[in-house]
Parts: structure tokens; sequence; C-alpha cells
């Protein structure tokens, strides 16, 4: 019933044939008939490793669906509607490895929900309204290896702030690459 319904709203689901009960391990869902109340769906799919929302229309209200998804690595949510507030309902996703927050709402203030996941690896921040102060919070992300800044402009800072901020961070991290 999940996955139909998933599929109505034109994503697709991808099954791991040889495991138990055929169990949905990677769901895609985007574009304009993706919206909050798909996401309902995904609470019958625990064993989902992969989900990627980019473009979908949901909002902070749909990301409560994902928080039940504790078995999530990868989590795509570029271009959607998605504020600071949403990412409080992915701090208890602790085996997550990869979060695209590219072209959100995204700022600062959102990063203190991220600052204690435990296996993130790979952080886009590009287009976002995040600043150099916000990489301050993610200094504690020991296993973060790559943090991408494509397209930050530094609003608050000035450009050799923002700079200097990066320069703290990779002191903080050295073994994280920074795309900008």
């Amino acid at each position: 019933k999940a996955i139909d319904a998933i599929q109505k709203a034109g994503g697709t689901v991808q099954v791991d044939a040889d495991a138990p009960g055929k169990p949905a391990y990677r769901v895609t869902l985007g574009g304009d008939k993706a919206t909050d109340a798909e996401l309902t769906a995904l609470e019958a799919l625990p064993r989902l490793r992969e989900l990627n929302l980019v473009g979908a229309h949901i909002t902070d209200a749909g990301l409560a669906h994902v928080q039940q998804l504790t078995k999530l690595q990868k989590l795509y949510l570029a271009d959607t509607l998605i504020t600071d507030a949403g990412l409080a309902h992915l701090e208890d996703l602790a085996r997550l490895q990869l979060l695209d927050l590219a072209k959100t709402k995204i700022t600062d203030a959102g990063l203190a929900h991220l600052a204690d996941m435990p296996r993130l690896q790979i952080l886009d921040l590009s287009h976002t309204a995040v600043t150099g102060a916000g990489l301050e919070q993610l200094k504690k992300l020991d296993t973060l290896k790559e943090l991408h800044l494509l397209g930050l402009k530094p609003s608050g800072d000035k450009g050799s702030e923002f700079e200097e901020k990066v320069l703290d961070f990779l002191k903080a991290q050295p073994k994280t690459v920074v795309v900008r």
C-alpha cells in the first residue's frame, strides 16, 4: 500500500529482492506531486536506507514522517521548502551519513540540530543562508569528510571573515574536504 502511494505520486521504490520480506531500501519522490501528505507512506517503510526528496514540495511538518526512519543513511532534501525548524526532526537519525540541504532555507540556527550526528560524512549546505559563524557548530562532527559550501554569500560576514571561519573549521577538522 505504501509503495503504491509513492508510485502514484510519481515516485520510485527500490526493494531488496534478496532480503526476507523484500523491504524497500530506496525511495525517490520529488517534483510537484510530492508533498507532506505523501510522506505519511514512508512510515510503513522502516528499513529505508536512502530517501531522495529533491525538488519536492515538502515542509518542516513533512519531515516529522522522516523522523521514524532510523535506518536512514542518505537523505537528499535539496530544493525543498524546509527551514531550520524542520531539522529538529532529523536529530535522532543516528545512522545518517549523507545529508543534502542545498538550496533550502537553512541558516546558522538550524545547524545546531546537526552538530551531534555521529556518522555524518557528507553535508551539502550549498546555496543556503549559512554564514561563517554557523561553521562553528559543525566542528564537533568528527566523521565529516565533505562539506559543500558552493554559492554561499557571506551576508553578515565580510568575505575575509568568511574565509577565516572556513580556515578555522579546517583546523578543527583537518580530514574534511570543503567544496566551494
